[in-house]
C-alpha cells in the first residue's frame, strides 16, 4: 500500500473507526487487524501520528475500544515473546552444560507451558547428561 504518510495513517484511522463499528467479536476482531497490518506497517513515526490523532478523529467510546484491543494484542506479544525466551534461555543453559542438545531436547522445549519450563530451570544445574534430560523431559530415546 504506497500512501503518503499522511494517508497511511488516515487510512489506519479510517479502518480502526470501521472496526469498532462492527460489533464483532474480539477474534475475529484481531484476525482482521492483523492481516489489515501486515499490509500497512506504520513506522514509529507515523504510530506516533496515530496515537495523537485518535481521540482527534474517533469518538470516546471507539478510542476506547481500539485500545482495548490493541492491550489484548500487546499482551498476547509480550506473553508469547515471554515464552520464547524462557524457551531460548534454558536451551542455551543446557548447551553450556551439556555441550550440546539434539534436535529432540529442542523440539520438546518448545512445546513446554511457561510452568513446565520453570520447573526445568530448577532442575538445570542438576542435569550432568543428555540421558538425564531426556529422562527428565520424558523424551524416548
Amino acid at each position: 500500500m504506497d500512501y503518503s504518510p499522511r494517508e497511511r495513517v488516515q487510512v489506519k484511522i479510517e479502518f480502526l473507526r470501521l472496526l469498532t463499528r462492527m460489533q464483532l467479536d474480539p477474534a475475529r476482531m484481531e484476525l482482521i487487524t492483523a492481516f489489515f497490518d501486515s499490509y500497512l506497517v506504520l513506522n514509529a513515526e507515523e504510530e506516533k501520528s496515530l496515537q495523537e490523532k485518535l481521540s482527534e478523529e474517533l469518538q470516546p467510546e471507539e478510542v476506547q475500544r481500539v485500545m482495548e484491543l490493541t492491550t489484548s494484542w500487546h499482551l498476547k506479544g509480550w506473553q508469547q515473546g515471554r515464552q520464547e525466551g524462557r524457551q531460548e534461555i534454558l536451551l542455551r543453559q543446557l548447551r553450556k552444560r551439556l555441550g550440546t542438545t539434539s534436535p529432540e531436547v529442542e523440539a520438546k522445549i518448545k512445546t513446554l507451558s511457561a510452568e513446565q519450563l520453570d520447573d526445568l530451570a530448577e532442575k538445570i544445574l542438576d542435569i550432568t547428561s543428555e540421558a538425564e534430560l531426556h529422562r527428565i523431559l520424558a523424551i524416548k530415546h
